[in-house]
């Protein structure tokens, strides 16, 4: 088996020998290391994240989209509780009229994120919070970020596709 530490802790493991771990060895050149660095690089947001959502700059960014979203006609605090107030919204409707709820509900989400200061703050803030809190694992973002490009290499000369 093969192993891997998370950085909230606990640890993952998959087999090392498999049809999947050939293919993956094959696609990522080093299966191996692959596994470790995919498992740290996809499991470090509730590192930084619980700070980054008390920022006041973002909590200010939030409610600036709360006030659009009002103005939209939708009364929402933050964008997850679009997500979890949905199934209510929709709840008995017919697909059709659901998913125009559902699409309204998001252009208006997507609109007023980018009209007030919700996404800009958004991005800046991760990229603050990621550079502050993870430089430990710099190494493995950046052997992750490679190997995924060369396999996304890899994967066009097997299949012959750029697609």
């Amino acid at each position: 088996m093969l192993t891997a530490e998370l950085p909230t802790g606990g640890t993952v493991q998959t087999p090392r020998d498999s049809c999947q771990a050939d293919a993956k060895n094959r696609l990522y050149g080093d299966f191996a290391t692959w596994f470790r660095v995919e498992k740290t690089a996809t499991n470090l947001s509730s590192l930084y994240v619980p700070d980054l959502v008390k920022d006041k700059r973002f909590v200010h960014a939030v409610e600036e989209w709360s006030v659009c979203m009002r103005e939209a006609g939708h009364n929402f605090a933050d964008p997850p509780s679009v997500r979890r107030q949905l199934p209510q919204l929709t709840k008995g409707l017919s697909a059709k009229k659901a998913y125009a709820i559902e699409v309204d509900l998001a252009v208006s989400e997507a609109t007023c994120a980018t009209k007030t200061p919700l996404s800009r703050t958004a991005h800046a803030l991760e990229s603050e919070y990621r550079d502050r809190k993870l430089h430990r694992y710099a190494k493995d973002i950046t052997t992750y970020r490679r190997m995924s490009l060369l396999a996304l290499q890899r994967a066009e000369d097997i299949t012959g596709s750029t697609a």
